[in-house]
């Protein structure tokens, strides 16, 4: 559960689109979550909130940003200030383990 997150934080990385991500790692959290008796909603979503998250930090998205706000040529400086804040907010990760943990009634489930 803490690293499906980050799998789909380094999808985003990787594809540049949330939705690309979850497309390329949705199942792959979905199958890992029954087989290790886990609920797959709360797995996959914790993989979208990791994707949303990377999307801070996607090449593609500074590289647009940065074309678009007449920034080009600072990509480095808006990769620095949006790092520390995306590996922040991925420790909702670790705050969705403890939720799915300490009330595991409270989500629906899904097979």
């Amino acid at each position: 559960m803490i690293f499906s997150p980050l799998i789909g934080f380094l999808g985003v990385f990787l594809t540049g689109s949330v939705t690309s991500s979850g497309a390329l790692f949705g199942n792959l959290q979905r199958v890992t979550a029954i087989q290790l008796g886990l609920n797959p909603l709360v797995t996959v979503t914790a993989s979208m909130v990791g994707a949303v998250m990377g999307k801070l930090i996607s090449p593609q998205s500074i590289a647009i940003a940065t074309a678009a706000t007449g920034l080009v040529g600072r990509e480095g400086e808006v990769l620095n200030k949006t790092t520390r804040y995306a590996f922040v907010l991925l420790g909702m990760g670790i705050i969705m383990w403890i939720l799915a943990s300490a009330f595991p009634g409270y989500f629906p489930t899904v097979q």
